[in-house]
C-alpha cells in the first residue's frame, strides 16, 4: 500500500499540510485513495541542563508523551476522514530525521509545511523544509 510521511510540529503550516493530505487522499490524487499516512513528530534533544539526572525511561516517556499530545488533533482528523494513520516519534535534527524516517518506512512521498514553529518563521523557506528538500530521495510537497 502506498505511504506518505506527514511531518507535523503543531504549527499553522503543519495544520495546512494535514488538510492538504486529507483532501488529496480523498480525491485519489496523492498516491491513490488507499494511501496510508505515517505521521511524524521530531522532538529536539532536551538541553543537558534539563535532561541531567533523568533516566532513559524518563526521557523516553517525556518524548513520547509530548509527541502524542502534539499529534493528537492530526490523528483524530485523519481517522475521522477514514484515513489509516500510524504515529512516529524521532529525536534529533528535524530535517535529517524526517528524511531518515521516510526512508526507513519506505514512504513514496513526504509532505511538510513550508515553515514550522521555529524562530525562523517568515524567513524565505524554513530551514527544516530546506533540509528535507535537499536530503530527500523521494518527492517532497511543501504546503504554504
Amino acid at each position: 500500500m502506498p505511504t506518505v510521511l506527514l511531518a507535523s510540529d503543531g504549527s499553522a503550516n503543519a495544520d495546512r499540510a494535514l488538510a492538504y493530505v486529507i483532501k488529496q487522499i480523498q480525491q485519489g490524487s496523492l498516491l491513490g485513495d488507499a494511501c496510508t499516512v505515517n505521521l511524524l513528530y521530531v522532538h529536539p534533544l532536551l538541553p543537558s541542563r534539563i535532561s541531567q539526572g533523568m533516566t532513559a525511561e524518563d526521557l523516553h516517556e517525556h518524548y513520547e508523551s509530548h509527541s502524542a499530545a502534539a499529534l493528537a488533533t492530526a490523528v483524530k482528523q485523519l481517522q475521522q476522514a477514514g484515513i489509516s494513520v500510524t504515529t512516529h516519534t524521532r529525536i534529533g535534527a528535524p530535517g535529517a530525521s524526517i528524511v531518515a524516517c521516510a526512508k526507513e518506512l519506505n514512504c513514496q512521498s513526504i509532505v511538510i509545511g513550508s515553515h514550522g514553529a521555529g524562530l525562523t518563521l517568515g524567513l524565505l523557506l524554513g530551514s527544516v523544509a530546506s533540509a528535507v528538500v535537499k536530503l530527500s530521495d523521494v518527492p517532497v510537497t511543501l504546503v504554504k
